[in-house]
């Protein structure tokens, strides 16, 4: 099973969550591109976290 913690692997899927909610806004369909946007946000906090505790992995942090 693949670790989906590691700091590299939250910003990229924050990178492409972010890509689908653009894509379902300009679709117009709004609640969509707000519940991948928030995800995409979650996804980019936990990469900054790993990246202020100098972690790799986000289960390794303190937080």
């Amino acid at each position: 099973m693949t670790d989906t913690y590691g700091r590299s692997i939250q910003l990229g899927a924050s990178r492409r969550r972010l890509e689908d909610a653009e894509a379902l806004h300009r679709q117009k369909r709004w609640y969509g591109a707000v519940c991948l946007g928030g995800y995409a946000i979650e996804c980019s906090l936990k990469a900054l976290i790993c990246y202020n505790e100098e972690k790799q992995n986000f289960k390794d942090t303190a937080t």
